[in-house]
């Protein structure tokens, strides 16, 4: 996420959306011969899917993991 210019938020707040919306949070993970290439999470609210934080390893661009996340 640094080399994305992206900011990198603590784990409490994963854990705090965890806990605050245990029934539409989710963890996506991107693998390639079991090594994790992307990864994001969502939740939701009301009508509405955020996706408060995504990333790709820089080394799998070339595959772009990335939409597969998405």
């Amino acid at each position: 996420m640094r080399d994305l210019g992206t900011p990198v938020f603590p784990k409490k707040l994963f854990r705090e959306m965890c806990e605050e919306f245990p029934d539409t949070t989710r963890f996506f993970v991107v693998r390639l011969d079991g090594k994790a290439c992307a990864a994001g999470i969502t939740y939701g609210f009301r009508d509405r899917l955020e996706i408060p934080s995504a990333s790709a390893l820089r080394e799998f661009n070339r595959l772009s993991v990335n939409m597969l996340l998405y």
